[in-house]
């Protein structure tokens, strides 16, 4: 039974939109390639992971071994260098060394050192005297015994140059003290070779590697010493590690070149120990191991593949028939079910035929929905325009597809409803997408604020939001949002928060000032009554500074206002007490608390001590920009004459940290205080960028670089 024509119609469409709509695919021989893969590659890999743990779990064994061999070395070291300790120790109380009798100490020297083959001994005084031995053996001899007398303490040294021996050498280095006071100073010295016969002596394997180096990195001994030799650098990536961790198992490169994992750790006595093997020999066996593996894996690929293109020619013949129907199916075709020898295609095939027997009723349904969808997408459309708002609906994937009439107030002229390119904000767009993309995962209503360009006006703010319809599975179909204008709202909450950030911001500085003042005045006040006096004189002062702020928005302050502001207390200026002059200099903020504070602390200093303290003194305040430097300078004088005679405390209160350190570390000035005879003098020179409000910054480097 043909199906009517328009069942046909839409199954030509379904056929052609998914030809045309089609993604490269696999193929069946490729899908039974792939399979063979899935069953063998495991096969496969499971022994190479095997092989890979048995290696990991085989390298961390010898680096183990390293490690314990590394531990064994220390002590084999540590207890040769106690021989030389314990002997040096034994000689540095005998009786006769310390009544003088070197002749004496001498033979029983000879017999101690009898032990130590190799060994020298050297006694001098601490101003480094010989007394016994060579005149100079080392050639840091002097710095050694500096640092015995100064630890106090026996030690061993680094590698240096026994210059009687012309060979490298060590030593043990003993302060020897008697009623505190330092006596002599002992040097035994020690020879490398000595400790190159205890490497060796350790039988280590062919390929092992074992060393000690003392605190800079130079070989003391090695074995086998290869290229090598007493008082060489070790290897640089091994001295590093050295230096950044005192003891560990690393991968480092011998002098020779080889690739080595080396265990190291320290002695007690400041030299390290090393012991290395090369990493060739670790992996030799476990490379045989791999290889073997490989060539099993590469045989069982060939022949799992070879069984799979034999399959794949059963199933081929299937595939080709059931293909046939289903393009019947698509051109409206009767469709007759066609026996394939496959149980599972030829109930396929069987589906397929009355499946074609239900397109016609489907097709009818399918006409009737669409009717009344457009009558209700119609109802909706003369809603929506009438709102105030932009409606707006996407699908799943976020694109908008619909838009009501106030969409053409937005973006550019010209544009259609759907397209919102360039609508949204440069700055908006990565928030507007990572928004939607957590309401579409979450399935949660989107809302979002970013501006959109509104033609005629630019760029303002809006608030979007939008809820999901869900299918019966629950998952998002379609989105529904509106667009509302908020940029008026958004404006006022924006000045109201950038207002409280700034008076918030002010209020801390404020009172982080007032807190050190408070601070400092108690430190420096006897009484209750006298930390009142100047805490309240010294907020007066800061007080001051504040108003003249304040009274210009904070956009700086005249250096001559906040002299006269901070003096005013003090001076009657139809008296002549005062002499002010200088420039125009617009102060910042900063500057002018702190210069405030200063200026505040001279006057009372000078209204109780100096020159406004009697009738005839006076104070001469003066200012000027010097351009001549390297960048604009801006000097600064406060001058007392006339008043009694000045001498310079012996003791420093709050005020003189205020008028030098204050400004030091503030301003990062120069302060000169001078208690001359005739009078004070105060004199600060401050860079002109530190203390110059930025709009008048300009002008004042014009200032001071004019003729």
């Amino acid at each position: 039974m043909m199906p009517p024509r328009e069942s046909r119609g839409i199954l030509d469409r379904l056929w052609s939109t998914g030809q045309d709509r089609a993604k490269p695919t696999l193929s069946l021989s490729q899908h039974l390639g792939l399979l063979t893969l899935l069953v063998v590659l495991p096969l496969i890999v499971v022994p190479f992971y095997l092989v890979g743990q048995f290696a990991d779990s085989e390298r961390q064994a010898r680096r183990a071994f390293l490690d314990a061999a590394a531990h064994s070395l220390v002590g084999v070291v540590e207890r040769e260098l106690d021989r030389y300790f314990v002997i040096s120790n034994a000689l540095s109380h005998s009786r006769s060394l310390r009544r003088g009798d070197l002749v004496e100490f001498g033979q029983a020297a000879a017999e101690a050192l009898n032990s130590l083959p190799g060994a020298s001994l050297d006694i001098f005084t601490p101003d480094g005297a010989p007394l016994l031995g060579a005149d100079v053996r080392l050639r840091d001899q002097t710095d050694l015994a500096r640092t015995a007398l100064a630890t106090g303490a026996p030690f061993v040294s680094d590698i240096g140059f026994d210059l009687i021996a012309q060979a490298p050498s060590a030593a043990v280095v003993t302060p020897i003290f008697q009623d505190g006071k330092p006596l002599y100073v002992m040097v035994l010295t020690m020879s490398p070779q000595r400790f190159s016969a205890l490497l060796q002596g350790q039988q280590y394997p062919p390929g092992w590697i074992a060393a000690i180096v003392d605190r800079t990195g130079k070989f003391i001994a090695r074995a086998p010493a290869g290229e090598a030799r007493v008082g060489d650098l070790a290897a640089q990536p091994f001295r590093a590690s050295m230096q950044r961790i005192p003891a560990s198992v690393i991968d480092s490169v011998s002098l020779e070149g080889d690739r080595v994992i080396s265990a190291y750790m320290p002695v007690s006595y400041g030299w390290t120990v090393s012991v290395a093997v090369k990493a060739a020999v670790l992996d030799e066996s476990l490379s045989q191991a791999l290889l073997i593996l490989s060539l099993v894996a590469a045989g069982s690929l060939a022949v799992s593949f070879g069984l799979s293109l034999l399959a794949n020619r059963r199933l081929a013949y299937g595939v080709r028939a059931l293909q046939e129907t289903a393009k019947d199916i698509g051109e409206g075709k009767p469709v007759v079910s066609k026996p394939t020898g496959v149980r599972e295609f030829d109930q396929l095939s069987l589906a397929f035929a009355e499946a074609s027997a239900l397109l016609d009723e489907r097709a009818v349904q399918k006409k009737i929905a669409e009717s009344e969808r457009s009558a209700s997408e119609e109802r909706f459309r003369v809603l929506a325009d009438s709102l105030p708002q932009l409606v707006w609906t996407a699908g799943p994937d976020g694109g908008v597809d619909y838009t009501n009439a106030r969409r053409e107030k937005y973006g550019k002229v010209g544009l259609s409803r759907t397209d919102w390119n360039g609508v949204i904000h440069p700055e908006d767009l990565r928030g507007t997408v990572a928004a939607w993309r957590k309401a579409s995962e979450s399935g949660e209503p989107y809302e979002m604020e970013h501006r959109l360009m509104v033609i005629g006006e630019g760029f303002s703010w809006h608030l979007s939001r939008a809820i999901p319809v869900r299918d019966a599975s629950g998952k998002p179909v379609k989105w529904y949002g509106t667009t509302m204008d908020i940029h008026e709202h958004k404006t006022r909450e924006e000045h109201i928060r950038v207002l409280m950030t700034e008076v918030n911001h002010r209020s801390k500085n404020l009172l982080a000032v007032t807190q050190a003042i408070a601070r400092q005045t108690a430190s420096s006040s006897a009484t209750a009554a006298e930390f009142e006096q100047k805490f309240s004189g010294r907020l007066l002062g800061l007080a001051a500074s504040q108003d003249l702020l304040t009274e210009l928005n904070w956009r700086g302050v005249q250096l001559d206002a906040l002299v006269h502001s901070q003096i005013r207390h003090y001076h009657d200026l139809d008296g002549g007490r005062f002499r002010i002059a200088g420039p125009n200099v617009l102060l910042d903020s900063t500057a002018t608390q702190a210069l405030g504070m200063a200026l505040h602390e001279l006057s009372t200093n000078a209204a109780k001590y100096g020159a406004l303290s009697n009738d005839g003194g006076h104070v001469a305040v003066s200012w000027r920009v010097d351009g001549s430097g390297a960048e604009p300078m801006l000097e600064m004088d406060w001058v007392e004459r006339g008043g009694p005679a000045v001498a310079e405390p012996l003791a420093h209160g709050f005020g003189r940290v205020v008028i030098e350190g204050m400004l030091s570390q503030r301003l990062n000035a120069v302060v000169r205080l001078s208690f001359d005879v005739e009078g004070l003098t105060w004199r600060v020179t401050v860079p002109l960028k530190n203390i110059v409000a930025s709009e008048d910054f300009d002008n004042a480097t014009v200032f001071a670089r004019a003729p």
